[in-house]
């Protein structure tokens, strides 16, 4: 039969999901967050230019902030005008 491309077998492998839980470790917050930055920014903004938007950051930790809340929060910020507009 016909083989299929390799990006078939690429999209049937799960992707993990990240959460933010009240109970989570400071270092599993903080690969949250990051996933976040990767999400919205397309690269991880914190490594390449060294930039983090703290007061997001913590009113996300806090709880304050949902993760629909912090990545519509990220969408509107300054430093993503500066990168995409």
């Amino acid at each position: 039969g016909l083989q299929l491309p390799e990006s078939y077998a690429l999209s049937a492998t799960s992707r993990p999901k990240f959460v933010m839980k009240s109970n989570l470790s400071a270092t599993e917050k903080e690969a949250v967050i990051k996933a976040a930055y990767r999400q919205v920014f397309e690269r991880d903004i914190t490594r390449e230019y060294g930039v983090t938007l703290t007061d997001l950051e913590s009113k996300y930790k806090q709880g304050i902030f949902s993760t629909k809340e912090f990545v519509r929060q990220l969408g509107k910020s300054r430093l993503y005008r500066k990168f995409f507009y």
